[in-house]
């Protein structure tokens, strides 16, 4: 076998990853909607600081998560097991606005607690709608089959 096509194949061995323990788990959340990456972080000095209002969305969703995975009986997997998140978002209006800039906070709110490294979770915008007395962002996460 030529050099190359052994890095090749080393390279694919990277991507194998581990069978889920829990194949039919899901979750299921109901999160407010979070702040863009634009609004989560101050610089003070040339460093970079969460703002207080990132701080509280974190705690607020790590105590919905929390109550969540004890109520629903979730098992969080390995690291090696990929994940699938689903996020449904609905907007308060028609403002413009980018659900990616929402991921990083959700997910980094979501480690520890619904998986152990958001490097392992596969996101999936599933829509975006438009819910003016209930803005939110529905989350659904499952091992990937």
């Amino acid at each position: 076998m030529g050099r190359k096509r052994k890095k090749e194949i080393e390279e694919v061995e990277d991507l194998k990853r581990l069978e889920p323990k829990y194949p039919n788990q899901k979750i299921e959340l109901t999160l407010p909607l979070a702040l863009s990456v634009n609004h989560l972080y101050k610089f003070v000095n040339g460093k970079r600081f969460m703002t207080k209002q990132g701080q509280d969305y974190m705690n607020e969703v790590m105590q919905i998560a929390s109550i969540e995975v004890v109520k629903q009986g979730y098992k969080i997997e390995d690291e090696g097991v990929w994940l699938i998140a689903e996020l449904t978002f609905y907007f308060p209006d028609c403002r413009r606005r980018d659900c990616h800039n929402m991921h990083k906070l959700v997910m980094d709110s979501l480690e520890y607690i619904v998986f152990k490294d958001d490097r392992w979770v596969l996101i999936h915008d599933m829509y975006v709608g438009l819910d003016r007395k209930n803005p939110r962002i529905e989350v659904t996460i499952y091992p990937k089959k």
